[in-house]
């Protein structure tokens, strides 16, 4: 005879297995799980999250969280000292500072070809408007908007 709790792991068994079975429905689970704890965790108390301004209580962490995942002392210890090696490295070779600078450039050279364009659709939209007349006032007015709000898009995602 089965019991209640049988029953009720085998439904669960026979639902979730096919979702745990699945890669990319696993990851996206995963992920969503994830995320949805982040914004439901309640904060740590100050004596706790004063624990994190220390490098060594960090670095702690970081291995507890690769062994839990891995189970496998070995990578654990790399990928903690990697990175603490790594990160470390980059902070005192000045990487992120020149990455910033270039993604500046990049981003203000970005921002001028926008403009360009939206210099570009105006003058044409112009040049119609004279040929035309009235008719092409609205239509001037709705491109130039169109061409401003795109450019504010554009220069918010910069």
């Amino acid at each position: 005879m089965t019991t209640t709790v049988d029953t009720v792991t085998t439904l669960t068994k026979a639902t979730l297995d096919p979702i745990f079975d699945n890669t990319l429905a696993h990851t996206i689970l995963l992920i969503v799980l994830t995320i949805y704890a982040g914004y439901t965790a309640p904060l740590l108390p100050n004596s706790i999250a004063n624990l994190f301004q220390f490098t060594h209580f960090r670095l702690l962490i970081l291995f507890i969280i690769v062994y839990g995942v891995t189970n496998k002392l070995r990578i654990s210890l790399i990928v903690s000292l990697g990175g603490y090696f790594l990160f470390g490295w980059l902070l005192e070779s000045k990487f992120l500072y020149w990455a910033e600078e270039t993604g500046d450039s990049l981003f203000s050279r970005l921002d001028d070809d926008a403009k360009t364009l939206v210099q570009k659709v105006e003058d044409g939209v112009e040049g119609v408007y004279d040929e035309v007349g009235r008719d092409a006032s609205a239509a001037y007015n709705f491109v130039k908007t169109e061409a401003s709000d795109a450019y504010n898009d554009l220069s918010h995602l910069l």
